[in-house]
C-alpha cells in the first residue's frame, strides 16, 4: 500500500463524540485506515466536558478506528478518548470521587445539595478540621478576649480544644483559663459571670448576667449600660444558653448583642456558629464573614472555611485555609491532609503531591492521607503510582469501601479491568446505592469491551439517578457499541430533547446518526443544533459539512463552510473540514490551498503539517512530502504513522533502500499492521528481496484480505519469486476486486505477461 493514508476524507473524520458543554467545540483529527492510527493528538486543548460531563479541563481529540471504506465504525472511541484504554483524564459524575468524603447517592452533575449527604458535603461532622485548633460547636464559643484599645470592648472568638478544655485566645494575651481579665471598669456581676462560663456553669453564668441586664435596664443610661457593656452581657447570655444546647433562645440573645454593640465579633462568630450548627449554610457564611473582618483570628477563619466546604465553594475553602498552611497549627499532618483533600476536589493534584509526598510513603500508617495523595497521583494521570498507596490504606481499613472506590478507579486506569470490576463490586456490595462505584464498573467493562454488561450496570444506575445526563450518555454508547443501534439512537434522543439539553447532547445523537448512515437524519440534527444554540460555534458547521461531504453533497458543504468562516474566517477546526471537503471532492490542489494556509498560522501543529504532507503526496509531489515526513519526524521520531508514509514516499520516488530502515521501525511498532507490513514488503520488493516481502505480503493480506493494492503487491512479489500460478490468482482477485486502484495498470500489464 503505497500511500496507506492518503484518503484525507475517510481519515478524518470529526473526532468527537463528546462536544464541549460550553461554546467551544471539539475538532477534527487525523486517522489512519487499515488499522495504524496517529500516536499523536490534536494540538489544540479545549474547554469543555470530558467523557461526560460538566465544563472540565481541556480534552485533547484522539483519532478513531475506521472500516475499510474509511468511515469510522461507530461512535468516537470516547473509552479510549477519556482515559480508559489512554492516557486521558475523565470528569466522573461531573465531579472527580472523593474517596473521603461521603460520596453521592445521586450524581454529582446534578446542582449539589449541601444539606444532602453528596460529594461535596464536609468530610467532618462536628468541625472542620480534626485538630486542637478547632472548636466543636458553638455551645464551647464561652470565652472572651481583651478588649481592643480603641472602641468599646470587642469579643474575639477564642481557640478552644476539641475536648472542651479552655485555651488562649488567638493573637492576646490571655489567661491560661481562655479568658481575659476583665478590665477594671467591667461590672463585677459580668467578671463573674465570665468566670463561670470558664468553670462551664452556664447557670450561674446565666442568673449573674440576666440579673445584671434587668438591673441596668432599670436604671436607665449610665455607666454600666453602655453598647459595649450591654452587648457582653447578652453575648455571656447567649453563649450560657448555647451550652446548656437552647441554641435558638441563644440565637435571641446574641442578635440582642449585636443589635446593641454593632462592633461585637465575637458574638457575630457565635451566631454563625449556631447557623452552621442548624445547616443554614448561607446565613451562616454572611456572619462568619462579618465576624472574620471584625476580629480575624484562625477558629473564625476555620469555621467560615468550613462553611464554604460545606456549601461545595470549595475554592473559597481553600483561599480561606491556605495561608494557615504556613502557621504552626497548619504544619500539622491532619491540616495538610484536609487541605490536600480540597486540592484533590479541585483536580489540583499537584498541589497535593507537592503537600503530601514529603510526608507519606506506602508505609505510613494514616490511611486518609494515603487516600488523598493515591487518589492525587490517580489524578494526575499517574494512577500506577497511587495504586500502592491506596493498596497499604486496604490494609490498614479493608473494610473502607471508599478505599475500594479509589482503588477500582485507578485499577481501570491502568488498563486492570479485572481487578477494577472487583473493587467496584465490593462498593456496590457495601452500598447498594452507590452510583459512583457502578459507573466506574460500566467503563471498566467497557475496557473489556463487555458492552452489554455495561449497559445493564448502567440501566441499574440510571434507576438510582434517572435524571444523569452522564448515565444516559454513557449508556447510548454502550448501547451502540453492543450492536443496539436503535436503542442507542433513542437514548440520544432522549438527552437531546430534555429540558436543558446543550450542544454536546445534540452532537451526540447525530454522531449516532451518522455512524449509523442515517445522514439525513444527522444533517438535520447539525442544522437544528445550529439554530438552536445562539451564537452558533463554527465548528457545528464544520460537522454538519462533514455529513454533507459523506452524502456528497459537495456544493451545500461547501456553503456550510463558509457560513462558518464568516464567523471565524482562521477557525482551525473548520479549515480541516474544508479540506476534508475539497478531499473527498476530489480537488486535492484546493484542499492543498487550505492545508498551507493552516499550516502558516499553525506551524508547530504535527497534524496538520501531516495532512500538508499527504496532500503533497496525493498530488505526486514526493519531494516535498518526504521533506514534510523528515521535519516531523525530527520533532516526533517515533511516530509509526509518519515513518510509514515516508517510506512509502521513498519507495515510490525510487529510494528504496534509504526508506528500508523507516519502514523496519515503523512495522516494528505496529507489526500486525496491514500498512506498516505491506509498506515494508513493497520497500523490499523494490530493493530486490522478493522472498524476504513475501510473508509480509502475506500477513498483510491476512488482516485485509479484500484490498486490491495488498492483493497487487502479493501477486508481484509471487511473479518474482516464479511462483506463477499464485502469482496470477492473486493479480486476477486484485483487478475482480477492482480495476481503479493505485498500481492497477501495472497489474494488468504484469498479468499479461503470465502463462495461464
Amino acid at each position: 500500500m503505497r500511500y496507506p493514508y492518503s484518503n484525507l476524507f475517510g481519515s478524518c473524520l470529526l473526532a468527537a463524540l463528546i462536544l464541549p458543554s460550553q461554546q467551544a467545540v471539539a475538532g477534527l483529527s487525523h486517522e489512519a485506515p487499515a488499522g495504524l492510527r496517529t500516536t499523536w493528538t490534536a494540538d489544540s486543548q479545549l474547554p469543555g466536558r470530558s467523557l461526560i460531563g460538566r465544563p472540565g479541563p481541556g480534552v485533547q481529540i484522539l483519532s478513531t478506528p475506521t472500516t475499510g471504506n474509511g468511515m469510522t465504525d461507530g461512535l468516537q472511541d470516547s473509552i479510549n478518548v477519556n482515559g480508559i484504554t489512554g492516557p486521558s483524564r475523565e470528569l466522573v459524575l461531573g465531579v472527580r470521587p472523593n474517596p473521603i468524603t461521603q460520596l453521592a447517592e445521586a450524581p454529582a452533575a446534578e446542582t449539589p445539595d449541601a444539606d444532602a449527604k453528596n460529594v461535596d458535603a464536609s468530610p467532618m461532622d462536628a468541625s472542620p478540621l480534626t485538630t486542637p485548633m478547632v472548636m466543636a460547636s458553638a455551645a464551647e464559643a464561652a470565652t472572651v478576649s481583651e478588649p481592643p484599645a480603641t472602641g468599646g470592648p470587642s469579643f474575639s472568638a477564642p481557640a478552644p480544644s476539641v475536648s472542651g478544655g479552655p485555651s488562649a485566645a488567638p493573637g492576646g494575651n490571655s489567661p491560661a483559663s481562655g479568658f481575659s481579665a476583665p478590665r477594671p471598669a467591667l461590672p463585677q456581676a459580668l467578671s463573674d459571670a465570665v468566670a463561670a462560663l470558664t468553670a462551664k456553669k452556664p447557670e450561674d453564668a446565666l442568673r449573674l448576667a440576666r440579673t445584671f441586664i434587668s438591673q441596668a435596664e432599670a436604671k436607665g443610661p449610665g455607666p454600666e449600660n453602655t453598647p459595649p457593656i450591654m452587648g457582653l452581657a447578652h453575648e455571656i447570655v447567649g453563649t450560657g444558653l448555647a451550652m446548656q444546647a437552647k441554641p435558638d433562645e441563644a440565637l435571641v440573645e446574641l442578635q440582642k448583642a449585636v443589635a446593641a454593640n454593632p462592633n461585637q465579633g465575637s458574638a457575630y462568630f457565635k451566631i454563625g456558629m449556631i447557623y452552621r450548627d442548624q445547616n443554614k449554610l448561607a446565613e451562616a457564611r454572611t456572619t462568619l464573614e462579618k465576624a472574620s473582618s471584625m476580629i480575624g483570628g484562625e477558629p473564625v477563619k476555620l469555621f467560615l472555611g468550613d462553611v464554604n466546604e460545606r456549601l461545595g465553594d470549595i475554592p473559597a475553602a481553600i483561599q480561606i485555609f491556605e495561608p494557615m498552611l504556613s502557621t504552626p497549627q497548619g504544619q500539622e499532618l491532619k491540616f495538610k491532609i484536609h487541605m490536600a483533600s480540597l486540592y484533590d476536589r479541585v483536580n489540583r493534584f499537584a498541589d497535593t503531591i507537592k503537600l503530601l509526598q514529603p510526608l507519606v510513603t506506602a508505609d505510613s500508617k494514616d490511611p486518609e492521607a494515603l487516600i488523598v495523595l493515591g487518589f492525587a497521583y490517580s489524578g494526575s494521570g499517574k494512577p500506577k503510582e497511587g495504586i500502592p498507596l491506596l493498596l497499604a490504606a486496604k490494609a490498614l481499613q479493608p473494610d473502607n469501601w471508599r478505599i475500594d472506590l479509589a482503588l477500582g478507579t485507578a485499577q481501570r486506569e491502568t488498563g486492570d479491568f479485572d481487578a477494577a470490576q472487583v473493587s467496584m463490586r465490593k462498593v456496590i456490595a457495601a452500598e447498594p446505592k452507590q452510583v459512583q462505584a457502578r459507573f466506574q464498573l460500566a467503563l471498566a467493562q467497557m475496557g473489556k469491551s463487555q458492552f452489554s454488561e455495561a449497559s445493564d450496570t448502567l440501566a441499574e444506575a440510571l434507576k438510582l439517578a434517572p435524571t444523569s445526563g452522564e448515565l444516559m450518555q454513557l449508556r447510548g454508547d454502550a448501547l451502540f457499541r453492543s450492536g443496539k443501534k436503535d436503542e442507542a439512537i433513542a437514548a440520544f434522543k432522549d438527552l437531546a430533547t430534555r429540558e436543558g439539553a446543550v450542544v454536546n447532547d445534540h452532537v451526540n445523537l447525530a454522531r449516532a446518526y451518522q455512524a449509523s448512515d442515517k445522514l439525513d437524519d444527522a444533517a438535520r440534527v447539525y442544522q437544528q443544533a445550529t439554530q438552536k444554540f445562539q451564537p452558533v460555534n463554527p465548528v457545528l458547521y464544520a460537522m454538519l459539512a462533514g455529513v454533507q461531504a459523506q452524502q456528497k453533497k459537495f456544493a451545500e458543504a461547501r456553503n456550510t463552510i463558509a457560513q462558518g468562516r464568516k464567523l471565524t474566517p482562521d477557525d482551525l477546526q473548520l479549515l480541516r473540514a474544508q479540506i476534508q471537503v475539497e478531499t473527498a471532492a476530489g480537488d486535492i490542489k484546493a484542499a492543498l490551498q487550505v492545508s498551507q494556509h493552516l499550516v502558516d498560522i499553525q506551524p508547530k501543529s504535527l497534524d496538520d503539517r501531516f495532512t500538508l504532507g499527504t496532500l503533497y503526496g496525493r498530488l505526486g509531489d514526493r519531494k516535498r512530502a518526504i521533506t514534510t515526513y523528515r521535519a516531523i519526524l525530527a520533532e516526533a521520531p517515533d511516530n509509526a504513522v509518519v515513518l510509514n508514509n515516508l517510506a512509502s514516499a521513498l519507495t515510490d520516488e525510487g529510494d528504496a533502500k534509504s526508506a528500508l530502515p523507516y519502514a523496519k521501525r515503523a512495522q516494528e511498532m505496529q507489526p500486525k499492521s496491514p500498512a506498516t507490513n505491506d509498506t515494508l514488503g513493497w520497500a523490499l520488493l523494490k530493493s530486490g528481496q522478493p522472498k524476504d516481502a513475501l510473508p509480509l505480503f502475506e500477513t498483510a493480506t491476512r488482516e485485509a484480505p479484500n484490498n486490491p493494492e495488498l492483493l497487487y503487491h502479493l501477486g508481484m512479489a509471487q511473479k518474482a519469486s516464479n511462483n506463477v500460478k499464485a502469482a496470477r490468482t492473486n493479480l486476477e482477485k486484485a483487478l475482480a476486486i477492482s480495476g481503479d486502484f493505485e498500481g492497477s495498470a501495472d497489474a494488468k500489464a504484469a498479468l499479461a505477461t503470465l502463462p495461464k
